[in-house]
Parts: structure tokens; sequence; C-alpha cells
């Protein structure tokens, strides 16, 4: 048997056996797909509805949340459950480096994209302390932000500096 990936969403499955059928070739590796848990934190809730039902038409578990101070108590209650967590830079009372610093003492582990406006940065030796996986220029497209998502996934630690630009 073989599946061809065809897009995002198109698969082909080729059943080999009595009838010695071959599935073609692309050259193209299939994807392991990754059931994770994201917990997406924006202040604009537009966005956020629009980026949770993206990830969640890929397959992703989110959890979105438009107020920082209910994301962080929805973290504390399930930290262990969460692969990544997406958070706006510039967030009304606390920041989205504030909020990383917070949840990387609970789990140290935890990977981060911290999204940008176009005037704003991070400080890259912030950035890998904090385990920020990318950060992401807004406005991002759906591309983009997919990579990101991705990335930041399967991201070791020891490849992390290298996506962060040092």
């Amino acid at each position: 048997m073989a599946i061809i990936l065809q897009n995002e969403s198109d698969f082909r499955i080729y059943l080999t056996g009595q009838h010695n059928a071959k599935a073609p070739r692309t050259g193209r590796k299939v994807p392991l797909v990754i059931k994770a848990q994201i917990l997406y934190v924006g202040e604009d809730r537009q966005t956020v509805e629009l980026g949770r039902n993206l990830l969640e038409d890929l397959g992703y578990r989110v959890t979105a949340l438009t107020n920082i101070f209910r994301a962080w108590e929805e973290f504390c209650s399930r930290s262990q459950e969460f692969d990544l967590v997406v958070t706006d830079l510039n967030m009304p009372l606390l920041t989205g480096v504030e909020l990383a610093t917070e949840m990387v003492k609970i789990r140290p582990d935890l990977s981060i994209i911290i999204c940008l406006g176009r005037e704003e940065s991070v400080p890259p030796e912030i950035a890998r302390k904090l385990n920020v996986r990318e950060l992401l220029r807004k406005p991002a497209g759906i591309t983009d932000f997919i990579g990101a998502i991705r990335r930041a996934l399967n991201c070791p630690r020891e490849e992390q500096s290298q996506i962060i630009g040092s």
C-alpha cells in the first residue's frame, strides 16, 4: 500500500497485491501527522478565530483565547497538555514575552511562537532562553503561519537558533 499526498487535504491510496499494481513515485514524503494541542493567544478576536479554524481543519486541537489572563489560567490547569503556544508579542496588560517567561517556568520544554507587528522585535538571546521556535511577522500568510506551526512542533532545541535568526 502507498499513500501519495497531493496537497494539504487530498491524497490517494494505492493498494498493491494480487494484480501487482505499483503506486507512482512522486519523490515527496508524506509528512507525519501530529495531533498536537495548541494554545493560541491573541488580542484580535477575528484573527484568533481564523487561526483556530485553520489549525483545527488541519487536525490540531486548539484552545484559542483573547484574554491573556484566561490563557494563563488555562495553561496552569492543563500545562502538560499543550505542545505549543502561539502568542502575540503586544497585548493589553502583559506581553507575549512575559507570558512565555512564566510558562517556561512551569514547562521548560514548551515550544512557543511569538507573533510580531511590523516594528516589533525580540532579542535572539531572549527568544532562545524562552524556547521561542519562531518569530512570526504579522500579517503572516496562511502558508507562513502553517509552516511556522509545523516547524515549531518538529524543531529540536538544537536547531532553534537557526530559526530565530542568530
